[in-house]
């Protein structure tokens, strides 16, 4: 058969023109309005990637499968199976499906590249295991309902199976227990900065839809001996039945998000005494960021704030592993964004003995210390949206300046005095305003 009898021959060039349109606008319509890019300077692709497909999984896997319905009722109506066996029934499968298989692959490579695109990113390696995964599980879905249309009328069951794959993906943020959106087919969560999917978490999804494509497969093939008419059944059932049970130990113990490797960033880091590692998207920040670091280090010091430099500081976005005690990690890059890095110092910095201190004495002594920083306005204007909620929240605020205004009037010393005792006493029983 000329390629293209073939390929006009088969629906999926039919429904093309729709299914690529729906793409493009459920990105222009959603994903766009939806979507936090964040610093600009962090082009990370496969968060691009991770956070595009998560509106467009439904729509793909459902286009499969119906597909797969119809090309499959397509060949039973046209007596296609009642023919001499000049070529193999696999072969047949796979040139009825052939166009459904490049029809998902345009909608997963249109979906990403509009994304893509549109931040200006080039696509990686690693950037593509998400679109892998989709594109091998709309394959599987294609044979599901292949299978399917094999038994039952598709005029029936393409767009029923269409409408239960569709809702069944696209409602996996919903489901409980979690195992089961972590076999759905999307990946449930954005992929952060410098994290990526592990094999588990892309494995179990393909292995649960590869598992049922094959049994139904098996189910529905035909056979003329009972035995081997038996061994296929059976064989089908065990390949269902191993593979739910495969894909849910693999993801039983997951929580509401998927497990994700981190780490995959560049990273930079400077200095000797006091190392500050960012991205290296973000690497000429780092003369200013260490400086604000060391100057409110410096500045707490001499006020006669007991200070622990730590060892190590890290943005947030390259952290990997478990945090080790002398390391800070913080939102370095937003922070020096906003110009709130001093204020994130301090908070770190200043650390009391209670879980739940007095909010009134604690939000004083936040306020002390966030002027010897020099960063006073910084903390009040964090304060007086966060003492919105209070009634008596402008009185409250009244109280804590008139306080620290009245600490700052003392010697050194006695400042010093004052916040080593007031930081003991922000956790005596007492009122509480909530924490600083």
């Amino acid at each position: 058969m000329r390629f293209r009898t073939w390929l006009r021959a088969s629906a999926a060039l039919w429904l093309a023109p729709l299914a690529l349109a729906l793409i493009v606008l459920y990105f222009y319509g959603g994903h766009l309005a939806d979507y936090r890019p964040g610093d600009p300077r962090l082009g990370y692709a496969p968060r691009t990637v991770s956070a595009v497909l998560l509106s467009v999984y439904p729509l793909i896997y459902a286009t499969a499968v119906a597909l797969g319905a119809w090309e499959s009722g397509r060949l039973r109506r046209d007596g296609v199976w009642a023919l001499g066996p000049a070529r193999s029934r696999a072969g047949l499968i796979a040139q009825a499906l052939a166009p459904v298989w490049l029809l998902a692959g345009l909608m997963i490579g249109l979906a990403i590249g509009l994304a893509l695109v549109h931040e200006g990113q080039a696509p990686t390696v690693a950037s593509l295991v998400l679109p892998g995964m989709a594109w091998a599980l709309a394959i599987a879905h294609s044979l599901i309902g292949f299978a399917a249309g094999l038994v039952l009328p598709r005029i029936v069951v393409a767009p029923v199976l269409a409408l239960a794959v569709f809702y069944a993906v696209a409602a996996a943020w919903s489901y409980e227990p979690f195992w089961l959106r972590h076999i759905s087919g999307q990946y449930p969560g954005e992929l952060g900065f410098g994290q990526l999917p592990t094999a588990a978490s892309v494995g179990a999804p393909v292995l649960f839809a590869g598992a049922i494509a094959l049994g139904l497969t098996l189910l529905t093939t035909p056979v003329w001996r009972p035995v081997w008419r038996v061994g296929c059944a059976v064989a089908g059932c065990l390949a269902m039945l191993g593979g739910t049970v495969g894909a849910y130990a693999m993801v039983r113990d997951w929580g509401h998000s998927p497990s994700a490797s981190t780490g995959h960033a560049q990273v930079r880091c400077a200095g000797d005494e006091l190392p500050v590692c960012v991205p290296a998207a973000t690497a000429g920040d780092l003369p200013a960021v260490r400086a604000d670091i060391g100057e409110t280090l410096r500045l707490l010091t001499d006020a006669g704030v007991p200070v622990e430099p730590p060892a190590r500081v890290e943005d947030r976005l390259i952290a990997e592993g478990e945090r080790p005690p002398d390391t800070w990690r913080l939102p370095l890059t937003s922070l020096h964004s906003a110009d709130t890095t001093q204020l994130a110092v301090v908070d770190t910095v200043v650390v009391f003995p209670c879980a739940e201190p007095d909010g009134t004495t604690a939000r004083t002594v936040m306020l002390w210390a966030a002027g010897v920083a020099g960063v006073a306005d910084d903390y009040l204007q964090r304060q007086r949206e966060e003492l919105l909620v209070y009634q008596d929240g402008a009185q409250i605020l009244d109280e804590i300046v008139e306080q620290a205004v009245a600490v700052t009037e003392l010697s050194p010393a006695e400042q010093a005095d004052w916040y080593r005792n007031t930081l003991a006493a922000a956790c005596a029983p007492g009122e509480s305003a909530g924490g600083a």
